[in-house]
């Protein structure tokens, strides 16, 4: 597989849209021999700003002479952006490579579930495995994910999860605002959140907070 069947391939699960859960993106990382266990991770979850405040924790850890991994959505010039080490975009020709590696594993996990991998759950997939091949793994260093809550995977423990405020945009035109937040985080967050994990909450509405 070659760069450019690579981003076809992984566009066309673009089709799937995005879904709740985390049966298909636990069976694909089983799959790939788990290769997000072992890292120390910097979760970043939230409406807006999830991008920029990871780069910025990505760049404050770089510049402490960690070496970092950062997985963003979305990107913004070229598909690479989303999956960086030490501000280095992922190179082409790995990106072909662990396209493939993962593509494999998908008629597995889809047929044992009767259900579609997710661009998303893909590219996250995808994101883990590539930290793993450069060894960020083994020092435990930092790992920087932006993401939507729950949609992608519980993060590995002994992390830290940073909580940016969520969902003011959505609810707008929502009578019992706090009771519909409430709800999102209940669906959103909590799952993505292990026992034990260090967690920061930016201020929210009171019945989130409580």
């Amino acid at each position: 597989m070659n760069y450019t069947k690579a981003i076809e391939y992984i566009h066309s699960l673009n089709k799937f849209g995005i879904k709740p859960g985390l049966e298909r993106i636990t069976a694909l990382l089983n799959e790939l021999g788990n290769p997000q266990k072992g890292l120390k991770v910097v979760h970043v979850a939230g409406t807006n700003g999830k991008g920029s405040t990871s780069t910025a924790i990505s760049n404050i850890l770089i510049a402490d002479g960690k070496k970092t991994g950062l997985f963003i959505s979305p990107y913004v010039i070229q598909f690479e952006e989303r999956i960086q080490v030490n501000g280095q975009y992922i190179p082409k020709s790995q990106l072909a490579e662990v396209t493939e590696l993962v593509a494999k594993k998908v008629p597995k996990v889809e047929a044992a579930l009767n259900d579609n991998v997710t661009e998303f759950e893909f590219i996250t997939a995808l994101a883990f495995l590539y930290f793993k091949k450069l060894n960020l793994k083994a020092a435990k260093r930092p790992l920087v994910l932006s993401e939507f809550g729950g949609y992608s995977c519980k993060i590995p423990k002994h992390s830290f999860n940073l909580d940016k405020t969520y969902g003011y945009k959505f609810f707008n035109n929502t009578k019992d605002f706090s009771s519909a937040l409430e709800k999102l985080y209940r669906c959103e967050v909590i799952p993505a959140i292990n026992k034990g994990l260090c967690v920061s909450v930016l201020t929210q509405v009171s019945d989130v907070e409580d």
